[in-house]
């Protein structure tokens, strides 16, 4: 999910994806009102999204990372809102995108074989046309672009990266990419992956396999002047042991805060049923403070019944 302005209206909306369909939606009146929506193709299928204004116009643009069901080639595209339709701006890119900010959106390309290449750009959006606008580099060149989060994670004035692993641990590494600390818990949690394209002389039908990591917030929520790791704890139905299978069943969200020694847990949401897809920190209302927003999926569907959602958002006022 994301939430920006779209319209340059100066009034946020909040985009919700599936992995066949697209909904833009408006807070009015603390009811969600669709206002747009996009289809997916026969060939696609929806893995992300993220918006973000690269150009300056003052309207976010919508960026979607989806693959090709038949090939598993990214084909991923950007919309733009005009006239309350969205509108194609750019289309069939071999990118994964993420939002970093407001005004910044990162990508990374894949490979024939390798998921994931190495090296990571910053993207902006000039004349129409998708453009490399700079180099990032992290200190585990492995990494996927939704494995890293940037900040302040330990409150002394710098920067840290943390990056999640194939297994969900946190890890922080300093400025200079030394590795500070490594957690024993599993966070985050995705049913989301991507895959290589299944070779005939393979005898894993299935392609190689991985999962993407759920988003990572290093912010201060209660504005006590410290910052926090905040993401998402999805609780796995069949455990962990599954590597090319996942789950989940129950979910919360949870704020880590460095004490000196690690990371610890400074507070946490009650545990709902379901599967935290995404979460924002945004003002989704426009009632000016930003909410935690956790999308939930309560109901995969099955043959005789439609799949289920829900947003669920929390005052961070009232976070310790």
């Amino acid at each position: 999910m994301a939430v920006a302005d779209l319209e340059g209206e100066g009034t946020k909306q909040i985009v919700l994806l599936g992995q066949d369909k697209l909904v833009v939606q408006k807070m009015t009146s603390g009811k969600m009102v669709p206002a747009a929506e996009r289809e997916a193709a026969r060939h696609e299928k929806f893995l992300a999204v993220d918006a973000a204004d690269t150009n300056g116009d003052k309207r976010a643009e919508i960026f979607v990372t989806a693959v090709n069901c038949h090939n598993q080639k990214l084909c991923s595209f950007v919309l733009e809102m005009a006239d309350g339709q969205l509108k194609p701006v750019i289309e069939d890119q071999n990118w994964y995108f993420r939002a970093i900010n407001a005004t910044t959106v990162w990508g990374q390309q894949k490979g024939m074989k390798k998921l994931f290449l190495s090296g990571i750009r910053r993207l902006e959006i000039q004349d129409g046309q998708l453009v490399q606008a700079g180099t990032v580099n992290l200190p585990d060149k492995e990494a996927s672009i939704y494995d890293v989060a940037r900040g302040d994670v330990l409150n002394n004035g710098k920067r840290q990266w943390i990056l999640s692993d194939a297994n969900d641990h946190l890890t922080i590494f300093n400025p200079a990419g030394k590795k500070i600390w490594e957690s024993n818990q599993s966070f985050g949690g995705s049913e989301t992956y991507v895959k290589t394209a299944t070779d005939k002389s393979d005898t894993d039908e299935t392609g190689k396999k991985r999962y993407l990591s759920q988003r990572v917030y290093i912010t201060d929520i209660n504005q006590d002047g410290r910052r926090e790791v905040v993401t998402v704890d999805n609780k796995s139905l069949t455990g962990r042991w599954f590597k090319r299978f996942r789950k989940y069943g129950q979910a919360s969200l949870v704020g880590l805060a460095w004490d000196g020694l690690g990371l610890s847990e400074r507070w946490h949401t009650r545990e709902v049923s379901g599967y935290a897809a995404d979460f924002v920190y945004e003002d989704i209302d426009n009632e000016g403070s930003k909410e935690l927003a956790m999308f939930i999926v309560s109901s995969r569907g099955s043959v005789i019944s439609d799949p289920r959602s829900c947003l669920i958002t929390y005052d961070t006022s009232l976070a310790p």
